[in-house]
């Protein structure tokens, strides 16, 4: 018994002495891992030379790492930009570049290949290089430097690349300007969802009368009967029944009034774009100190250009139009021979190429890819074979994807213009996305204009690009495109204010069709609201206006919502609390309050109520916030109530009783989630902004090191934007935001501020990660200055890039 004790002991003390040789092993290896990657962080001081640039350059960034970049001449400011673009987002950049390209699977396997395949079968390489030779001379050139900077920091060498690359063991490839048009097509691709409308629309035919379909996602397409025997006779609703549901729709605010309504009786302008939240943010802040003068603001990382803000005498502010820039068309095949399809003309061959998509871990896939007339195919090779169509395809016709492309000319041009002239003469160039685009100057003059390549259609267009249509009748091919003198855009407008936010920027009698799914017009009624609410604006009143945080959807439904609730009988405890909360709450979804978590339940659950059993396993395709069919159904002036009635119940169920079940659901899944106490409930722990990493924001445990989140207040319908998915664990977690705010004083320009939401770095192990978030959530912004001694005269550091002639094959250190 004590030779067995004894050799217990013995085990159990090695094994001991194991465990903790183990854990410093391990502990050692981090350590070595963290020094390693630290290593991976960027020179950001000092002086060194560099092959590339053709004299001196000098990068001197903030305290908060924002780049403010000056050279002897314009060529070497872009080789700067792409070089700390590079420095500090290059994971960022090389994720990107690999989405659009369709060469994610090289680095990920084959959990990637289905949108690698999407991607492919889009070209936007083929797209970018018709772009790229479209383009003059300077722009060229202009990427090109650009380029040679980016790539001055991936063939540097002497140091570690950003932990993602080590974590996947990948290695980027030299940057090109090919690549840099192509992410703007990709951007335009994010920005242009007609087609995942027509996807919605399609299927919902099968689903819901003509009526309905009006009703829930109007306008419906022209001649129903025509388009449910198309449909029926194609298979299509077969084929979107495999795909995903879209994505958020991306949505902006700008606005800019004239001097006669601000207390220096000089412009005032406002700007936010709103994209998913990601970390890094999509914007990086950056000055361009140009031979004939400066331009700042928002960039994004892989693009040369500032996409949003100032130079010395003007500034712009972008929203997404959402005009209809995407048509989907249904390709009848020859039964006698696949590889053609029916024309005007009689039947014609695809144009066919071959792809290959390299797989990591796994077997290469070789694919072919079809193009019609209208354009690419959506495939249906291998893995995808449920897709196919008996007897038909499927084709997508979209502006960004036409020769002749020269919208990247046409940004780099609009950033350094001097006058409305000068702005609108280089955005005669832009083609995609379209934008509605504010803009004033140090003249006094505020304007708006909204670039694009917009299709028309003709009067018998009976689908009026809502839903797929027939490919082999001219009847419904593009007759042409609106002209750009015929394009929105307004100049000095007897009221003095412009607005956007993603809703109708055209009266009822502009002759072109650019929409006819214009967004709710909910934010820019309660800009213009706050606007007409004060007689002479500053940027202290545009910084309040800009972090509003008063929902227009809880303003116009929560009266008729409580008038609803005076009859029901609430339970002793939360459902009673919660109802008295209500009823004293003003509509500000402040992250500190308990009312936005209570009204964003209710209208969620209201959703699911109204409409879930009108669409069984299509619920989740359709559902999000839907805040005009809400109004409709519930709103003071509500004609949708038959909406009410479930299709099982009796038709006599009225909006009331839907009002008292789907508050009683809410309250309870809130006490189910946060607890039975109404005093800590709080929207800003259900609605935390979630700046998600790509890709290891979904990978667990990792996941936290690299996201950044924090409590923030909004919600889709305020200003200060935060919209949620209403879908997963979290459904009310902010993943669509502000990621850049910027306001322009024109009676100083230096006195204009801006901010991004994460931090300058894409680098988890920097301290310019994630430092900006917090300012960001709370309202805080940054000044814009490009007034060199004032940012010298502060926190700063100081990197000087020297020209050399690249004859050592020593690079510099990034």
């Amino acid at each position: 018994m004590q030779k067995a004790f004894r050799i217990g002991w013995h085990i159990a003390k090695w094994g001991v002495i194991l465990l903790l040789a183990l854990a410093l092993l391990l502990a050692f290896s981090s350590v070595v891992a963290y020094t390693y990657l630290h290593r991976s962080l960027p020179q950001t001081n000092g002086e060194f030379s560099i092959a590339g640039p053709g004299g001196p350059i000098e990068i001197i960034r903030d305290q908060y790492a924002i780049p403010h970049l000056r050279a002897d001449n314009d060529l070497d400011v872009y080789f700067a930009l792409g070089y700390v673009h590079a420095q500090d987002r290059l994971w960022q950049m090389e994720f990107s570049r690999r989405i659009a390209q369709g060469r994610l699977s090289e680095i990920f396997g084959s959990f990637t290949a289905t949108p690698d395949v999407y991607l492919r079968a889009l070209d936007l390489d083929h797209a970018a290089q018709t772009s790229l030779e479209a383009l003059p001379a300077e722009t060229i050139e202009k990427l090109e430097a650009y380029a040679a900077g980016v790539n001055a920091v991936i063939g540097a060498g002497d140091r570690p690349l950003p932990p993602e690359f080590f974590l996947l063991q990948h290695a980027p490839e030299p940057w090109t300007p090919k690549d840099s048009v192509m992410l703007v097509k990709f951007l335009a691709l994010g920005l242009s969802g007609n087609m995942f409308s027509e996807v919605i629309r399609t299927r919902l035919i099968d689903q819901l009368s003509e009526q309905q379909l009006a009703e829930f996602l109007p306008p419906a397409p022209g001649d129903w009967n025509l388009v449910k025997k198309l449909f029926a006779e194609s298979g299509i609703n077969s084929l979107f029944a495999a795909l995903p549901a879209p994505p958020l729709k991306a949505a902006s605010n700008n606005w800019v009034i004239s001097g006669a309504h601000t207390k220096t009786r000089k412009p005032l302008l406002a700007n936010d774009p709103h994209l998913g939240l990601s970390a890094p943010s999509v914007w990086y802040l950056a000055h361009l100190a140009f031979k004939d003068g400066s331009v700042i603001g928002g960039t994004m990382p892989g693009m040369p250009a500032v996409l949003t803000g100032r130079n010395e005498h003007i500034a712009w502010g972008l929203t997404t139009t959402g005009a209809d820039t995407q048509d989907l068309y249904i390709e009848h095949l020859n039964p006698k021979n696949e590889n053609e399809y029916r024309t005007p003309d009689g039947f014609a061959a695809f144009e066919e190429r071959e792809e290959i998509i390299r797989v990591r871990f796994g077997a290469d896939r070789k694919i072919t890819l079809k193009k019609s007339r209208h354009g690419p195919i959506v495939p249906t090779e291998g893995f995808l074979e449920e897709l196919k169509l008996p007897n038909h395809a499927l084709a997508l016709s979209w502006t960004a994807l036409k020769d002749g492309d020269r919208t990247v000319h046409g940004g780099i041009s609009a950033m350094t213009a001097r006058s409305w002239s000068e702005f609108r003469e280089a955005l005669k160039d832009y083609h995609a996305p379209m934008q509605s685009i504010v803009y004033g100057d140090v003249d006094g003059n505020i304007a708006l204009i909204a670039p694009a390549l917009v299709p028309t259609r003709g009067e018998e267009n009976s689908t009026k690009g809502l839903v797929p249509a027939p490919g082999w009748a001219t009847t419904y091919d593009w007759t042409g495109y609106i002209p750009f003198d015929g394009l929105p855009q307004y100049l000095n407008p007897p009221s003095g204010k412009l607005v956007t936010a993603n809703d109708k920027i055209v009266d009822d009698d502009y002759p072109y069709n650019v929409t006819l799914e214009w967004e709710s017009d909910q934010r820019a009624r309660r800009i213009r609201t706050l606007l007409d609410a004060t007689p002479t604006h500053d940027v202290a009143s545009f910084r309040t206006i800009q972090m509003d945080e008063v929902s227009q959807l809880a303003l116009d439904l929560l009266p008729p919502l409580l008038e609803a609730l005076a009859t029901f009988k609430p339970k002793v405890g939360p459902e009673l609390d919660a109802l008295n909360m209500l009823r004293d709450w003003d509509g500000t979804m402040a992250a500190d309050r308990s009312e936005p978590l209570i009204f964003a339940a209710l209208v969620r659950d209201l959703s699911k109520e109204t409409y879930e059993d009108e669409f069984g396993d299509m619920f989740n395709l359709v559902f999000r916030t839907r805040e005009e069919f809400l109004r409709r159904v519930f709103g003071p002036d509500a004609d949708l109530q038959t909406w009410c009635a479930h299709k099982e119940e009796d038709l006599e169920r009225t909006c009331q009783a839907v009002i008292h079940r789907a508050f009683s659901s809410a309250v309870e899944w809130i006490q189910r989630e946060y607890g039975p106490k109404s005093s800590t409930w709080r929207w800003g722990f259900a609605h935390p902004a979630r700046h998600t990493h790509r890709p290891f924001g979904s990978v667990p445990v990792i996941g936290r090191l690299f996201n950044i989140t924090h409590p923030s207040g909004g919600s889709g319908a305020t200003i200060n934007r935060g919209d949620v998915s209403l879908s997963g664990s979290r459904p009310f977690a902010n993943v669509h935001g502000s990621g850049y705010r910027g306001i322009y004083d024109f009676e100083d320009l230096n006195r204009s501020i801006y901010m991004q939401s994460t931090g300058q770095s894409g680098n988890v192990l920097s301290r310019h990660y994630g430092d900006l978030t917090e300012l960001w959530a709370q309202g805080e912004y940054l000044k814009m200055t490009t007034d060199f001694s004032e940012i010298m005269s502060g926190p700063h550091l100081v990197l000087r890039l020297m020209p050399r002639k690249q004859t050592s094959a020593t690079a510099a250190p990034p």
